[in-house]
């Protein structure tokens, strides 16, 4: 018996000298992506109309009805319906990154982090030579990680937006 409270009081007394080491939370600003918000732009016959990524000149019309009511539907505030239609596009035109890049904006917007950076990387596999969407992509990468608490990551992703945009 004496040697149980003995045992009990080394055991409390333990407790109250143990020394907790917290490691500092490195705190990462929230990467500052220009369009991340689903935004499906008009086809404009006019290539240098503003800073929007638009389907290329040879995407075909059932496509391009289709991105149009997506659109629509984004501006009534139906993501739902805009994500049935762009997935439609993207099996009609699997090779089409912009499509890609789109429908990871949605995913993004409905807060499917991991589908939507898989998605904006696939987009990125098919934008050879397209900085333009591939920095977009990228930026799309870094908040969907960042949101996902891989802090390492998004700034990988912040490193390779950096990387294209010299």
């Amino acid at each position: 018996m004496r040697y149980s409270w003995m045992v009990f009081s080394l055991l409390a007394l333990a407790g109250c000298t143990t020394v907790s080491v917290t490691k500092p939370v490195e705190v990462m600003p929230e990467p500052q992506p220009t369009d991340l918000q689903i935004t499906i732009p008009e086809v404009l016959s006019d290539p240098d109309k503003g800073k929007m990524i638009l389907p290329g000149p040879h995407t075909s019309p059932a496509v391009v009805s289709l991105l149009e009511q997506a659109r629509t539907a984004t501006q009534q505030g139906d993501v739902q319906r805009a994500e049935v239609l762009l997935e439609r596009t993207v099996r009609i035109d699997p090779k089409n990154a912009i499509l890609w890049n789109y429908l990871a904006k949605i995913r993004l917007q409905q807060g499917r982090f991991n589908e939507a950076a898989g998605l904006a990387q696939k987009s990125n596999v098919l934008a050879k030579g397209d900085k333009k969407l591939q920095i977009d992509n990228w930026r799309i990468i870094a908040h969907a990680r960042h949101r996902n608490g891989d802090l390492a990551g998004s700034r990988e992703a912040q490193i390779k937006i950096d990387a294209l945009q010299e």
